[in-house]
């Protein structure tokens, strides 16, 4: 679990794609009735760079799943079909 400090928030973000989302969208700024603190200039660049790599990832990781299911359906469709992409290629 993290706690972001930048979503403004005390609640927990368990889910790295919806923490980058709340970065992205908040621009460094506190939500309203928010107890939560904003980040300064110099300290939002970091993040923010962070956030961007992280969201790199993430749509890399949805690119090669989407590869390794159309390869799967024509090599093995009955282990895609039971085990689903990601372990069927383990």
């Amino acid at each position: 679990m993290v706690r972001p400090l930048h979503a403004g928030t005390r609640a927990e973000v368990a889910d790295n794609e919806r923490l980058v989302k709340i970065i992205f969208e908040s621009g460094g700024t506190k939500p309203e009735g928010s107890m939560g603190a904003e980040f300064s200039g110099e300290d939002l660049g970091p993040v923010t760079d962070l956030a961007s790599a992280v969201n790199s990832l993430i749509q890399m990781k949805e690119k090669n799943t989407e590869y390794i299911t159309l390869l799967m359906q024509d090599a093995c469709p009955n282990i895609l079909a039971i085990a689903g992409a990601l372990v069927g290629a383990n």
